[in-house]
């Protein structure tokens, strides 16, 4: 299953979006076609710095730990952000009907845009094969003896009194969570430790919960086994790429691991 998923994700069929956008089904998105082109002319300055030189030695230094398993790093430039919401206005723009096309920047795209619908996937292809391959690597070293792929990859904007993103975790081993943006108070994710599909709806501990606030051109990293959920947003609208990756040829442990926070010996409580 993940081999076909990585298979898909880097060799697209005839089903994709590179296909349906040389049939003109979906309009190429003018930036992230160009940032795609070298990524690393659209990230944080020092982050490049760090890639071009050393990324095995000195990428600790420009990954903030924020909590146990949980990291943030700056990303992109305010120029890229900007660029990606502008590309999703435009696609708005061309799927609206011509009476109730609105171009301006204030325009709110849908809940929820996968990658692939809206010809993202070059993009998310190149950033996570340049850029965000090597930094999960660094703040998660368990996972390097595997390869990683994109399993799923979209947009979410949420949007005050619209719907919200409940408890929950992510189909996923790392989960990858970039904000590009919004004028928005409120919105903040919270944390409330890694659970197996067992103890999934088990209580947190005091020492697991971690409340975030989203700031625009981070990205928040942390597994996807990490129970989290999103407060409302009280006014405005935020922005968000998610990437969820998948390790390639690992195996899934079986019963209730040691990672998760009800295993009698766990190594998220009680670390070795």
């Amino acid at each position: 299953m993940l081999r076909h998923l990585f298979n898909r994700v880097l060799s697209p069929d005839k089903d994709s979006d590179s296909t349906r956008i040389k049939s003109g089904a979906i309009p190429s998105p003018k930036f992230a076609t160009e940032m795609a082109q070298d990524p690393l002319l659209y990230v944080n300055e020092n982050l490049a710095k760090v890639l071009k030189s050393h990324p095995d030695r000195h990428l600790q230094n420009v990954c903030n730990q924020v909590f146990k398993e949980i990291f943030t790093v700056p990303l992109f430039t305010s120029i890229a952000t900007q660029n990606i919401l502008d590309d999703l206005c435009r696609h708005e723009a061309n799927l609206s009907p011509p009476d109730q096309v609105n171009t301006q920047r204030q325009q709110i795209p849908r809940d929820l845009i996968h990658v692939q619908d809206v010809g993202f996937l070059p993009f998310v292809n190149a950033l996570v094969e340049t850029v965000i391959g090597p930094v999960v690597y660094s703040c998660f070293p368990h996972i390097r003896p595997f390869p990683i792929c994109v399993s799923n990859s979209y947009f979410i904007r949420l949007v005050a009194g619209g719907s919200e993103i409940g408890f929950h975790t992510d189909d996923s081993d790392i989960t990858v969570n970039i904000c590009l943006g919004g004028n928005f108070e409120g919105s903040v994710q919270y944390f409330q430790g890694p659970r197996c599909k067992h103890h999934l709806h088990t209580w947190h501990r005091p020492e697991e919960y971690f409340e975030y606030a989203h700031e625009p051109g981070s990205v928040l990293l942390y597994t996807g086994n990490h129970r989290h959920g999103v407060y409302p947003i009280r006014s405005g609208y935020r922005t968000n790429l998610v990437i969820l990756l998948r390790t390639v040829g690992s195996v899934q442990e079986q019963g209730c691991p040691e990672w998760c926070g009800e295993h009698e010996n766990s190594l998220y409580v009680n670390p070795k």
